[in-house]
């Protein structure tokens, strides 16, 4: 009830804030989706709780065993499908859309497999001790494990690629790398608890604890929709900061441009001089009222935040060198000055 009690808030807080800004309605709806699984898995452990203590009934003999299996796993499975959307998203690779969800199909096999088997001849050997496991039914030497330690694996490929994208994508600005610095932590965040979880159950099914087992195994679905509205909750945040530092680094690139043309328009007359092909357009100049509803009324995503100031800075640096260039060729002057002033660097390296 303390997990589902923090959920509910952290939903609370999507619903008020980090929806507005959502574009897809998609994701509000997977959203209420999870959220749904999440609340019906918690009635069924209360459900079985009452079952057990109020009724004095064991649950190996409930005829609901094994369902709370399979709702971890569909609220396990819901959440992974949308880290592994992010992970392709964001590196939009072949190789990664086929290998990650064949692993996230597995998993999804093995929890109904598991969640039928219980029903019948793992009954007896899932809910009434560790200590039978393999003893009486050697399919479960590769069913438990496979179990545990599947989701485990899919968990540290989603974390190990959203980190090492974010690394890559490092620009050497230095706010701009310290928000994808941020960005990695809260990635790695946001699968740590389900990884620790799935350990923890691995551990107690490796020393035979069913308590630690069946503890950690149930409380998996939770942590995942812990880091899944975490993760959303996140988002309005880093595009405010993403947004500074894209309206900061846009602001210096002005700075420096206006200083390079100022400096370049010494070179020419008003007549041959031209202005910057990227500059912003006069203030007087009138803007198509069609520009201005898509400019105003386009949502910049966190991954094109992010990357628009590095690849504007790209663009001008292409341009500042192409027409410098096309300058030396044209303006004997400039290119004379050039000439000297690369004997002077030579003569300084010299000495």
């Amino acid at each position: 009830m303390f997990f589902q009690g923090y959920i509910l808030a952290q939903l609370a807080e999507y619903v008020a804030t980090a929806s507005r800004g959502d574009r897809w309605l998609g994701l509000r709806l997977y959203t209420g989706i999870v959220a749904f699984a999440c609340v019906l898995q918690t009635i069924i452990e209360i459900y079985k709780a009452w079952h057990f203590v109020v009724d004095d009934n064991h649950w190996s003999r409930s005829p609901l065993r094994g369902i709370e299996l399979l709702a971890n796993a569909v609220v396990g499975t819901l959440v992974q499908s949308f880290f592994i959307f992010r992970c392709w998203k964001a590196t939009h690779s072949l190789i990664l859309a086929i290998y990650m969800p064949f692993l996230l199909i597995s998993e999804l096999v093995l929890y109904i497999y598991l969640s039928i088997a219980v029903r019948g001849k793992l009954s007896g050997a899932f809910y009434e001790g560790v200590d039978t496991f393999g003893a009486a039914h050697k399919e479960s030497k590769i069913i438990i494990p496979l179990y545990v330690f599947v989701p485990i694996f899919l968990d540290l490929s989603i974390t190990a690629i959203l980190v090492r994208y974010f690394q890559r994508s490092q620009t050497g600005l230095a706010p701009l790398d310290a928000l994808l610095r941020r960005t990695s932590y809260l990635a790695f965040e946001a699968a740590a608890l389900p990884t620790l979880a799935r350990i923890l159950a691995g551990l107690g099914y490796i020393i035979h604890d069913r308590s630690l087992l069946f503890f950690c195994a149930m409380i998996t679905g939770k942590v995942y929709v812990l880091a899944y509205l975490r993760a959303l909750n996140v988002r309005p945040s880093l595009r405010r900061r993403a947004q500074v530092v894209r309206g900061r680094h846009s602001l210096e690139c002005g700075i420096v441009e206006s200083e390079s043309i100022e400096f370049t328009s010494q070179w020419h007359s008003p007549s041959s001089w031209s202005p910057h092909p990227h500059t912003s357009p006069p203030a007087d100049q009138p803007v198509a009222p069609h520009e201005r509803r898509e400019s105003e009324g386009k949502e910049i995503t966190f991954l094109e935040a992010i990357q628009l100031p590095l690849a504007s800075d790209r663009e001008r640096r292409r341009s500042s060198e192409a027409t410098y260039v096309g300058d030396m060729e044209t303006d004997p002057t400039l290119k004379a000055k050039a000439g000297s002033k690369l004997e002077n660097i030579g003569e300084a390296d010299g000495n």
